[in-house]
């Protein structure tokens, strides 16, 4: 999963589909909780814009491939 604070998913979804505030939230709410979609993720991205996004994904691309990864 790709996970970002939600004040910033917010901003996101209001500056890219032109809704306000309270539309975004509603549509977040209609969404599976943030905690549960981890617990069930395999993978967590960040994309919060501190952290880098190609590290994240490399490491792991490089658990994939060397089998360390167990679902």
């Amino acid at each position: 999963m790709v996970y970002a604070p939600v004040d910033l998913r917010i901003q996101r979804a209001m500056y890219r589909d032109g809704a306000s505030e309270e539309q975004v939230r509603a549509r977040i709410a209609a969404q599976m909780d943030d905690e549960e979609k981890r617990r069930r993720a395999d993978f967590t991205v960040v994309n919060d814009g501190v952290q880098l996004l190609i590290p994240q994904l490399n490491k792991i691309v490089e658990q994939l491939k060397t089998e360390k990864f167990v679902p």
